[in-house]
């Protein structure tokens, strides 16, 4: 766990866009400013910067998961240590856009992919109410 913690502690810290910018870093100090809980991270941003890492969340999201957000409490305590307590420890690393080998159809998920993360969509058309 300790090692996706300081590989995603260094993505935050280190992930330069296009325009050569400091993305989540800003985006970091963005969350402190306007009291923020949570920041989101695009996963091909990511896997960009460390396919491996996204791997490992998405074969143990729980894992995977907790140590993002640890690695993102370390980065807010590095930059403003009084944001944390003042948010009650409660501060969230969400992640969108996912990559095509983890998107999957909803009708080919399979017992296999217990445990992991997937990303599919759906349209509902009909719902019923829980009985």
């Amino acid at each position: 766990m300790d090692h996706i913690i300081e590989r995603v502690y260094n993505f935050l810290l280190e992930y330069v866009d296009e325009k050569g910018d400091l993305l989540y870093l800003n985006l970091v100090d963005a969350m402190i400013f306007e009291e923020k809980r949570s920041i989101y991270v695009d996963l091909q941003h990511l896997e960009n910067f460390d396919p491996i890492i996204v791997d490992e969340i998405f074969n143990s999201p729980r894992i995977g998961l907790k140590a993002a957000t640890d690695a993102l409490k370390q980065v807010l305590l590095s930059k403003e240590p009084e944001f944390l307590p003042r948010m009650q420890n409660r501060v969230h690393l969400r992640l969108f856009n996912p990559p095509d080998r983890i998107k999957k159809a909803l009708r080919k998920i399979r017992s296999s992919a217990l445990g992991t993360l997937i990303s599919t969509e759906a349209i509902i058309s009909k719902s019923t109410e829980v009985k």
